[in-house]
Parts: structure tokens; C-alpha cells; sequence
């Protein structure tokens, strides 16, 4: 797997703090032990874990053993395990395989599977801890369920419960979570749990997507609460599947911090699409309580005084937009191709006056190609992002979505924010802080390099405020001398598919 990822992230999320033996710890030397829980595919660079001709290593979680809960590390206490499926003709099963070297190389454990099975639909183990035992989350994919079990030491395990054809089924359910967030307004003691389950394919919109279900878990049993068979999407938007995610501290917010952004429909037809995928920037969210339910409120992570997103500076800035344009050539001034624009327009009238559009684009001058979005400030104020002026497989595929809308009403105070970072080949938007969300990937043919941001029509007296910053590579600080960034391997042997080329 090939990551597209070109911004610093700063991972911040937690597990609420117990009063249970602290079973996780950072693994770096001399930090103080509290719960984490760190979760990605399994790594697949050690010898002992690669795939036999028969059979094949799916998704899974990881978690870091520091009480020796598992019995696999008398001698350390940053042991890591994983937890995985594994796939054959004949069935997929859950497997485990540790560590003792922080992840580098795996063995797999004598006794596996820990959960047998004799369905060739079951799959995506996603693990946590809560109070004194692990939880896994995991998905009978065909059958539109999620299988809850608990073990206290990561290799017995015990069915506990199901969660049954809730919210959009589509052809199947894939990768399951469970995490706690805070609720926005409360006392900070008060959490609720998403369930977060994945559709691929059967999106409203094609391809895939992500639903999740706010409500209560009390270490066996999930609850969804109020509208018990409705579920929220996690954005807006096509192609949204397989949250990582990611529990490091106590303090914080807590969800999910990476994802994978790629849709399988429209890539398995797509040669360059098959061999990418994409991390989005990490926004910390929290769950106020809206008219429908508790909504999943992301937003960007502040950028001082520790960035999420590294700015290389200032491009370019205008106070007073009005109706007008500001336009940016970012290709000699932003070697890592990433953008940060930040909108804010203040004294919109209410939504029977109000009048006018807020426009962006992003082109290539090579090619002509672009990706845009844009707002009309009347109505039901509806945002909207486009990728249909793109070469290749956006021109033949017929699986393609080019162009997505939601509803975003402007508020009681007559202001609406803005935020959109673009990096290469993924562009993300936060509506009022995050109050609506999206991503959308693309693969242009050309590099995008000019940013150009328009106003018309607006009332008069409504300001607009826009500001372009340029955002610093993730890779430039880790690749070697040939310009290759080789990843968490122990030898270039083994690369495999972990090699990342920065461009």
C-alpha cells in the first residue's frame, strides 16, 4: 500500500482514565503507564507473517501489551499484539501474532485461530480495553452483524453479543469500532460510544461509505440510543471506509484519527488508484447533541502551538474579499504540493435575504484539469464539491461520483467558516468548525498548482475574510539518499510493498 500523506499529524486521542491495573503504556522509555491502545492493519514485513499461496493476512488492530495480559511478555512492558483475520478458500478466522520489538516483526501465536470459524465472511477484528478486559468488535460481513467478544488476555475468547441490520446495509458490513468521544456541553465525565461500521459497496452515492451509531456500551452489550435503526454517516461525500483508529493518551478527545479514504469500486478499475490510498488530517471531534442525535463534530487540531498541519508561511491573504477573487501559483512555493485555506464570512443576513456564492478551485496549468467546490449563501445554504474536470478513469469509469452536495443553513449569527486542506491527490473540507465534513480523493494527470478563491453576488455588507497557507511534507525528513522513504522495516530485503516514493 502506497500513503499519500503530506501533512505533520499530531495524534492526541485517549481512552478515558480507570481506576483498573494500566494495561498500555508508551512505548517509548520513561513514560508514565495509562491505557493505549494503537491500532492499524498488521505489518506484514516479517518473514513469519507473510502470506502463505493459500491464504492471505486481512485487517485487523493492534494493541500494546504492557501488564503482560497475554503472557507473552514476562520481560517487557511494551509488548505488542496483533490481532488479525486470516483468509482462505475455506473459511476466515481471527488470529493473533506478537511482538517483542515494537512492531517490527511478528510471530504468530502456536495456538491460533482464537476465534475459529467456518464462514468465509468474517472479518476486520478491531480490539480495545475496557475496565478489566479486552473488547473486540468484528464483522460477519455477508450476514449484516457485529460480533462483540471479550477476553482477558487477548487468546480465549467469548461471544458476548450481537449488533443486527442497523442503518444502511449495502452488500455487507466491513471493519467495526468501537470508541468512546466526549459530548460536547457536558461535564467531561460524560462519554458516549460510536459503533462505526463501514458499507463497501452499497453507498447512497456508490462505492463505500461510513455510518456510525451513537449510544451506550457497558463492556458486553452495545446500545444504540434514540432512533435505535437510524445511522449517521461519518461525511459526506463517496468512498469513506476503514477508520484506523488510534488511542495514545489519556487526555483529549478520543476517536478515530487516521483513514483510509480509497473506494474499492472505483479503484479496482484504475491501475494508479489500485496502488494508492490516503491518510486524512486528524480532526479531534466531539458529540453535541443535535435534533436528530448526538453528531459527530470534527474539526482541524489547532496550528500552534503543536501543529497538526506545519505551515511554511503565509501565500496569500485578504480581509475584505468582497465580491471578488485572490488567486495563488503555489508550485515553486510549496514543494509539498499542500494547501490550507481558511474562509470567514460574517454579517450574512437571515436565510430568506441572504444571496450569493463562495467558489474555490484548484488546477493544474499543465493540463487544464481542476477540482472545486463552492457554496450559494441562500436557502438552505447547500456546499457542494466537484472532481468531474479530471482525466482518466474520472472520464470512463462508470462507477465514478463526481460531484457531491449537502445542506449546511447558516447560523442565528450570520457566519459560516470554511476550511480546506488539499494535499496532492485528497481534498477535505470543514463547514462551521466541522459541523458538516467531507473528503474527496482524485487523481489528476497534471499537479495541481494554482489556488484560485471567488466571491459574487453577496449582500451588501457581508465581509469575507480569506487567508492561503502553504503546508510543510511528512517524508521530506525521512527519505534516504535515493529519495525513498522505506517505512518501519528491519532490512531493504523485506520492503515489499512499504516503500514510499516522495515526489
Amino acid at each position: 500500500m502506497y500513503l499519500s500523506q503530506s501533512l505533520h499529524t499530531v495524534p492526541r486521542l485517549t481512552l478515558p482514565q480507570t481506576t483498573q491495573p494500566k494495561l498500555l503504556q508508551e512505548t517509548n522509555i520513561g513514560a508514565t503507564q495509562h491505557p493505549r491502545i494503537s491500532t492499524t492493519g498488521p505489518t506484514k514485513r516479517s518473514p513469519s507473517l507473510r502470506d502463505r499461496k493459500d491464504e492471505g493476512i486481512f485487517s485487523g488492530s493492534i494493541v500494546i501489551d504492557a501488564n503482560n495480559t497475554s503472557g507473552f511478555f514476562p520481560n517487557q512492558t511494551n509488548g505488542v499484539i496483533a490481532i488479525y483475520t486470516l483468509n482462505t478458500p475455506e473459511s476466515e478466522t481471527q488470529n493473533i501474532a506478537y511482538s517483542f520489538d515494537g512492531g517490527y516483526t511478528f510471530e504468530k501465536y502456536s495456538s491460533n485461530p482464537v476465534i475459529p470459524s467456518t464462514s468465509t465472511q468474517f472479518r476486520d477484528p478491531h480490539v480495545t480495553w475496557f475496565k478489566d478486559h479486552w473488547v473486540m468488535v468484528v464483522a460477519y460481513a455477508r450476514a449484516f452483524e457485529i460480533g462483540i467478544f471479550t477476553s482477558p488476555d487477548l487468546k480465549e475468547w467469548t461471544a458476548a453479543s450481537n449488533f443486527s441490520h442497523h442503518g444502511l446495509l449495502g452488500l455487507q458490513y466491513e471493519c467495526p469500532n468501537l470508541v468512546p468521544i466526549p459530548v460536547a456541553g457536558g461535564t467531561g465525565d460524560e462519554d458516549t460510544y460510536l459503533l462505526i461500521i463501514s458499507i463497501n459497496p452499497g453507498a447512497p452515492l456508490g462505492g463505500s461509505t461510513t455510518q456510525y451509531f451513537p449510544g451506550t456500551f457497558n463492556g458486553t452489550h452495545f446500545t444504540p440510543s434514540r432512533f435505535r435503526h437510524a445511522s449517521l454517516r461519518l461525511l459526506q461525500g463517496q468512498l469513506r471506509r476503514a477508520i484506523l483508529p488510534r488511542h495514545p493518551r489519556r487526555r483529549g478527545p478520543r476517536l478515530p484519527r487516521l483513514d483510509q479514504q480509497l473506494g474499492i469500486r472505483a479503484a479496482g478499475a484504475d491501475r494508479r488508484a489500485r496502488r494508492l490510498a490516503q491518510l486524512h488530517v486528524p480532526p479531534p471531534p466531539h458529540a453535541p447533541r443535535q435534533r436528530d442525535a448526538h453528531r459527530l463534530v470534527p474539526h482541524l487540531l489547532p496550528l500552534r502551538p503543536e501543529p497538526a498541519l506545519q505551515r511554511i508561511g503565509a501565500l496569500a491573504a485578504n480581509a475584505h474579499l468582497g465580491n471578488g477573487n485572490l488567486s495563488v501559483e503555489y508550485a515553486a512555493s510549496v514543494p509539498s504540493g499542500a494547501l490550507y485555506l481558511s474562509v470567514n464570512v460574517t454579517n450574512i443576513p437571515n436565510n430568506t435575504l441572504a444571496q450569493g456564492t463562495l467558489n474555490f478551485t484548484f488546477s493544474a496549468s499543465s493540463t487544464g484539469e481542476s477540482v472545486s467546490g463552492g457554496m450559494y449563501l441562500g436557502g438552505d445554504a447547500p456546499f457542494w464539491l466537484s472532481r468531474r474536470n479530471l482525466h482518466g478513469f474520472a472520464e470512463t469509469n462508470p462507477f465514478f461520483t463526481d460531484r457531491f452536495s449537502v445542506g449546511n443553513t447558516i447560523n442565528d449569527q450570520g457566519t459560516f467558516t470554511l476550511d480546506v486542506v488539499i494535499d496532492r491527490t485528497v481534498l477535505e473540507v470543514f463547514l462551521d468548525a466541522g459541523r458538516s465534513s467531507g473528503t474527496m480523493t482524485f487523481f489528476p494527470e497534471g499537479k495541481l498548482d494554482t489556488l484560485v478563491v471567488g466571491t459574487a453576488g453577496l449582500n451588501e455588507g457581508v465581509v469575507v475574510a480569506a487567508s492561503v497557507w502553504g503546508l510543510e511534507g511528512a517524508w521530506g525528513a525521512m527519505q534516504s539518499e535515493d529519495g525513498w522513504v522505506y517505512g518501519n522495516v528491519t532490512d531493504a530485503s523485506a520492503l515489499g510493498n512499504a516503500t514510499i516514493r516522495t515526489r
